[in-house]
């Protein structure tokens, strides 16, 4: 399982800014509970963010505008369910957050979360039959 995300700008100097100050942790736990990936960054660390990349934006889903994005790729492995005709159910759990405010182009963000999720469920099903 992989989990991608990212952020798009008119301007690299927008997406520059927005680099410098989000942060985040991401985690999942297995059917069980336990804890069987775990991540975080901070505003220091820009490591693990793509190239920027030319991408067409848009605010409104009808008209567009060209822009750049960059994006993250957290790999979590395969997850398993060793039980025929059933879902086993892993949870993921996400914070990102902006420390400071900043603009894309299209819109301004406050400083705060752009994402919180909690035990948001992941379902595998086994469809062996029992």
């Amino acid at each position: 399982m992989r989990l991608k995300f990212g952020w798009g700008a008119q301007q690299s100097s927008q997406l520059d800014k927005f680099l410098r100050v989000e942060y985040g942790s991401v985690s999942l736990t297995d059917p069980s509970g336990h804890l069987v990936f775990s991540d975080a960054w901070d505003k220091s660390d820009t490591s693990g963010w793509s190239a920027y990349v030319a991408t067409q934006l848009t605010r409104n889903g009808t008209s567009f505008i060209d822009g750049l994005s960059t994006s993250r790729v957290k790999l979590f492995g395969a997850l398993s369910n060793p039980n025929p005709g059933t879902d086993a159910v892993y949870n993921l759990t996400m914070d990102w957050e902006l420390g400071s405010a900043v603009n894309d182009g299209l819109d301004a963000y406050l400083k705060g979360l752009i994402v919180q999720t909690t035990n948001r469920p992941i379902i595998v099903h086994n469809f062996n039959a029992p």
